[in-house]
């Protein structure tokens, strides 16, 4: 079983990588636009950074065939470099002068010789 784990979602992420856990389904919402990202948690121009290492992570925790769905402003998602396939996009109106949000689902099509070992 996992253990409760508490703190940045990058560390915990690569954490759980070190740890070999695998995962049939990953949630990820991450702040959707820089502006979020500098107000709420602090990370000015990093957001690039910090979400390539996220997605990074994600696919090494995801099990071949497993599906991560992703909220934001985009569809850019996972994406077909790291082998995963687009499957349904759902948009949700939230009115007035408010972002629509967009939710990806995708699907790890392809996988690499370690998502087999360990």
């Amino acid at each position: 079983m996992l253990p409760d784990m508490v703190g940045d979602c990058k560390d915990v992420l690569l954490e759980m990588v070190e740890l070999k856990v695998k995962f049939d389904m990953i949630v990820l919402d991450p702040p959707f636009s820089h502006f979020q990202a500098r107000a709420t948690y602090k990370l000015d121009g990093k957001k690039h950074i910090i979400m390539t290492i996220v997605r990074e992570s994600c696919d090494k925790l995801l099990r071949p065939q497993g599906k991560i769905i992703t909220f934001g402003f985009n569809s850019v998602g996972m994406g077909k470099k790291r082998g995963y396939k687009k499957r349904e996009l759902h948009i949700f109106c939230h009115g007035g002068n408010r972002n629509d949000t967009m939710m990806l689902v995708e699907q790890k099509v392809q996988s690499r010789l370690e998502d087999f070992i360990g």
